[in-house]
């Protein structure tokens, strides 16, 4: 069901069902992640969305998913799905340009997913 105002909101009930449909097709299987370490979102600090903000000409912000490898305290390889955020300008542009900046100031979850509810499927506490 779709929200019939223009505020860009849907109903819990229309996200609760596609976030579940996300965890439960195991995208980050590829990964070799057990179930519980699939991502189930990121948590963006407003402050940082504010900072993007003061990029000139910036209009809209636009995010994409990406991988970044590193080793872990094992020694081994890891992929850490990463969302990089960029401004975007009046024609929905990457502002990408000299001096433009590339974000990547948000935290998956999990290991940040706060409370457990009905977005992201956990039981407890996280």
């Amino acid at each position: 069901m779709a929200n019939q105002s223009n505020d860009n909101s849907i109903p819990l009930s229309d996200a609760a069902e596609w976030t579940k449909r996300w965890r439960d097709t195991g995208h980050m299987t590829w990964a070799n992640q057990p179930t519980d370490d699939l991502i189930k979102g990121f948590l963006i600090p407003f402050e940082d969305i504010k900072e993007l903000q003061k990029e000139s000409g910036f209009v809209n912000i636009r995010a994409y998913l990406g991988l970044r490898e590193r080793i872990n305290e094992k020694g081994k390889t890891i992929s850490e799905i990463k969302l990089v955020i960029v401004g975007t300008d009046r024609e929905d542009n990457d502002l990408i340009g000299e001096g433009d900046k590339v974000y990547d100031f948000t935290t998956p979850c999990p290991p940040r997913c706060g409370n457990g509810n009905v977005l992201n499927g956990n039981k407890s506490s996280s």
